[in-house]
């Protein structure tokens, strides 16, 4: 347990991050010495506390006794259980660096008076991880030896999944979604799809792969028969709606489809409809909905649309060339052979950008000016890439659309589910623990 006085933070525009962490430093170095002092302490973003405090609340009802939970078994400013006697900001070699306006890293020796035998056991590489949240600068994650492997986050979030581990609780995702009719505007219904599902640690697909009308006869049987669903949007549960699986599909794009007994006032929407996410049919549906079957949910990196800087555009620009080095393009539609296309970067669009108050972001780039008939080529389909918190862009996938984002099985990290709109080709891909894993859910249309 860390006493500590009023955290540190900032609403005066003059402060800035690394001034903060700066002047932290210099007061908690200099209270190791005296431990009659009341140490100062850094504030923290929302997201951050409710996962400190949901981790001891788990900690607490699984390991009362035992060593568990936000600072019990190390300082957690300093990342050691061992501190030099005589340690104060002066002779531990402090250093600090603004990687970027956000990012803040710092050096120090935490037991100066112990010669360095070259392992540097006791030099310290800690990165912070820092954004405005009600006009305060607060700290969202601490990187230890200044890697996403090693933080804050991830740590808490561990311990808690060994816990949920040795007591699994199931958790099943669902998309409540709109099908348009053949009869006109009006005829719509809906139904909840049951895509993915969570058992212990591991998130798994539930797709059934079906190659004739036997096999989609027998198929409903692989999914739960009625689930009371919770229906959630941009954070929060918007209704409640309880699904029953048909005795059979009669398609291949049915597949996982439950049909909603639910009054039809009662379904919850979101916006108008449009065809973003009419799949193959060009019927405009509303929007899809994630439907969970677990309790307490919320929002832990909370997703927002940004303007990504023009030097954040330029390296996605970048990393879509690498990928697509060599592309080739028709004069017409009605030419019958392509050639190559020598695009500049003005023909790549950045159309769809989001970021997290964990400094991840997400960002859809499309290719320009496809003149060929037929499907288009794949260069010139959507494609959505990853930037992580320290700058490095990874590529995702192609074809996606953003359903949503939350944290369904609460491990303090959300997951990212998006839309599959492909030739022929429809459903689901979940990505989990900081894009680390996916799981897909797809079917065809014939």
């Amino acid at each position: 347990m860390i006493c500590a006085r009023p955290s540190i933070g900032s609403t005066d525009a003059s402060n800035n991050p690394k001034s903060i962490i700066e002047e932290f430093y210099k007061e908690y170095l200099n209270s190791k010495k005296n431990q009659k002092t009341l140490k100062p302490s850094l504030a923290f973003s929302k997201s951050l506390k409710d996962l400190v405090s949901r981790n001891s609340q788990l900690c607490h009802q699984k390991a009362p006794t035992d060593i568990c939970g936000w600072g019990a078994d190390e300082d957690v400013y300093l990342e050691t259980q061992e501190v030099d006697p005589q340690l104060n900001y002066d002779n531990s070699g402090f250093k600090i660096f603004e990687i970027e306006p956000e990012n803040i890293r710092v050096t120090f020796n935490v037991y100066p008076s112990v010669k360095d035998t070259g392992d540097h056991y006791y030099l310290k590489n800690i990165l912070f991880l820092m954004l405005k949240e009600a006009g305060a600068w607060v700290v969202d994650d601490i990187y230890y030896d200044g890697t996403a492997k090693s933080s804050v986050r991830q740590r808490l979030s561990s311990e808690m999944s060994t816990f949920q581990r040795a007591a699994p609780t199931n958790v099943t995702l669902g998309i409540l979604e709109d099908k348009a009719g053949e009869a006109g505007e009006n005829a719509h219904t809906y139904s909840v799809r049951v895509v993915f599902e969570k058992v212990g640690s591991a998130w798994r697909s539930l797709e059934v792969q079906c190659q004739d009308i036997v096999c989609l006869s027998k198929a409903p049987t692989q999914f739960p028969a009625r689930t009371e669903w919770s229906v959630t949007f941009n954070g929060k549960v918007i209704g409640r709606i309880l699904g029953k699986m048909p005795p059979a599909f009669r398609a291949y794009n049915q597949m996982g489809q439950q049909e909603i007994s639910t009054p039809l006032a009662k379904v919850p929407t979101r916006g108008r409809r449009s065809i973003e996410f009419a799949g193959w049919s060009d019927r405009a549906v509303h929007r899809p909905l994630v439907a969970y079957t677990g309790s307490g949910f919320k929002s832990a990196d909370h997703w927002k649309s940004f303007n990504p800087p023009s030097t954040t555009v330029a390296r996605l620009k970048t990393a879509f060339r690498k990928k697509f080095p060599a592309v080739s393009n028709c004069n017409n539609e009605y030419d019958t052979s392509s050639k190559p296309f020598n695009y500049s970067n003005d023909d790549i669009e950045i159309s769809k950008t989001y970021s997290s108050t964990r400094s991840w972001a997400i960002a859809r780039v499309t290719l320009k000016g496809y003149r060929c008939d037929g499907p288009i080529d794949l260069p010139f389909e959507g494609h959505w890439f990853r930037l992580s918190p320290q700058g490095e862009i990874a590529y995702l996938d192609y074809g996606l659309s953003l359903v949503d984002t939350g944290d369904y099985d609460n491990d303090g990290v959300d997951e990212l589910i998006f839309a599959i709109d492909r030739y022929d080709l429809g459903g689901y891909l979940l990505f989990t623990g900081n894009f680390d894993k996916r799981s897909s859910f797809s079917f065809g249309y014939h």
